[in-house]
């Protein structure tokens, strides 16, 4: 059964750490707006990302990445979903005016 090397279980998380901060970089930087946009956007990504940190420790089978990894991806599409529907609602609402 494949484990989790220490030097992928820590690259692994040195990514999401620096996607972390790479992206409160971009969100509180003054210059570009577009950079804002792509670092608000990081930002929620590496927060989702961030809960994976727990499970990647060295030694620990990949097959057990799975579970935390789907929950995980259920919780982006579920957000995502309400986030669309409720653009989709304002709209709506704003039609009504």
């Amino acid at each position: 059964m494949a484990t989790l090397s220490k030097t992928v279980a820590a690259r692994a998380r040195g990514i999401i750490l620096a996607l972390s901060i790479g992206s409160l970089i971009a969100v509180f930087q003054p210059v570009s707006h577009i950079l804002f946009q792509i670092g608000c956007v990081t930002a929620f990504l590496s927060a989702i990302l961030f809960n994976m940190m727990p499970f990647l420790n060295a030694g620990q089978p990949v097959k057990s990445l799975r579970q935390p990894a789907l929950t995980i991806l259920i919780v982006f599409l579920c957000l995502v979903g309400f986030a669309i529907l409720s653009a989709w609602g304002y709209v709506l609402y704003l039609q009504a005016q």
